[in-house]
C-alpha cells in the first residue's frame, strides 16, 4: 500500500477519532451552549410554545454539529501535518457565560474551550523545522473556525431561499463559533497558535471574521466577503501601525 494512503488511513482512524474524554467534554460543551441559545428564542412569547421546543431542538443540533466539525476538521489538518489536535473545555467560560445569557436574556456569550495542539512523539518536526510547526498550528486554528464559517453561510442561504427563521439560528450558531473560537481567552487554545505564529495576522483575521459573521446575517455572501476582506485590511493596517511598527 503506497505510504500515503497508509498515512491517511492512520489519521483518519486514530487521529480524528475522539477520546472518551473528548466525548464526554463536547457533550457538556454542547448541552450547555445549547441551554445558553435557547434561552431567548427571538420572540415576545413567555409561554413554553412548539416554537420554542423546535428552537431547542435546532440549538442542540446545531451546537453539535458547529462545534464536532471544529473539532474534527482541526484534527484532521493537524494528523496531516504530524502533530495532534486535542479538544478540551473551558467550564469558567461555559458556565460563566451561562450565568451571562441568563442575566443578559439568552444574550449569547460563551467560551466552550479549544483545540490544543500536541506533538507525536513518532513525527517529531519541531526539531526539524519549528518555524512550519507554527504556521501550522495556526492553519490549524484558522480551518476550525473557517469550517464553521462555511457551514454557517450555507445554512444562512438556504434559509433565505425558503425563508425559514431556524435553519437561519442554525447558521447563526456556527458564526458565533467561528468568532469564539478565535477569542483570546485564556484555555481558549485556537487562538493562541495564530497569536504566537504573527499577532499582527491574527488581529488581521479576526477582524475579517467578524465583520463577515455580522455582515453575512443582514447582506449577501459576496458584499459580506468584501466587507470582510476590507474590515480585515483596516484592522490588521492599525494593528500594525500601532503595536508593531
Amino acid at each position: 500500500m503506497p505510504k500515503f494512503i497508509t498515512e491517511l488511513h492512520h489519521m483518519l482512524t486514530k487521529r480524528t477519532l475522539l477520546t472518551k474524554k473528548e466525548s464526554s467534554d463536547l457533550l457538556i460543551a454542547v448541552l450547555i451552549t445549547t441551554i445558553i441559545l435557547a434561552i431567548n428564542d427571538g420572540t415576545t412569547s413567555t409561554t413554553i410554545t412548539y416554537y420554542w421546543f423546535a428552537h431547542l431542538a435546532v440549538a442542540l443540533l446545531a451546537s453539535y454539529i458547529a462545534l464536532t466539525i471544529n473539532i474534527v476538521s482541526s484534527k484532521i489538518y493537524a494528523g496531516l501535518k504530524g502533530f495532534k489536535s486535542q479538544f478540551t473545555i473551558n467550564y469558567i467560560g461555559l458556565f460563566g457565560g451561562l450565568i451571562l445569557s441568563i442575566m443578559l436574556n439568552g444574550l449569547p456569550i460563551f467560551a466552550f474551550g479549544g483545540s490544543k495542539s500536541l506533538i507525536d512523539k513518532k513525527r517529531n518536526i519541531t526539531r526539524q523545522n519549528p518555524t512550519a510547526l507554527t504556521s501550522e498550528m495556526a492553519t490549524s486554528a484558522i480551518l476550525a473556525a473557517l469550517s464553521n464559517l462555511i457551514l454557517g453561510t450555507v445554512l444562512i442561504v438556504i434559509a433565505r431561499l425558503i425563508s425559514n427563521s431556524l435553519i437561519e439560528f442554525a447558521g447563526i450558531v456556527n458564526l458565533l463559533f467561528a468568532v469564539y473560537s478565535l477569542l483570546p481567552v485564556p484555555m481558549y487554545t485556537n487562538a493562541f497558535p495564530l497569536m504566537f505564529h504573527s499577532r499582527t495576522w491574527y488581529v488581521t483575521i479576526l477582524g475579517g471574521i467578524i465583520t463577515y459573521s455580522v455582515i453575512i446575517t443582514k447582506a449577501s455572501v459576496a458584499s459580506s466577503i468584501l466587507f470582510s476582506i476590507l474590515g480585515a485590511t483596516l484592522v490588521g493596517y492599525w494593528y500594525f501601525k500601532s503595536y508593531e511598527k
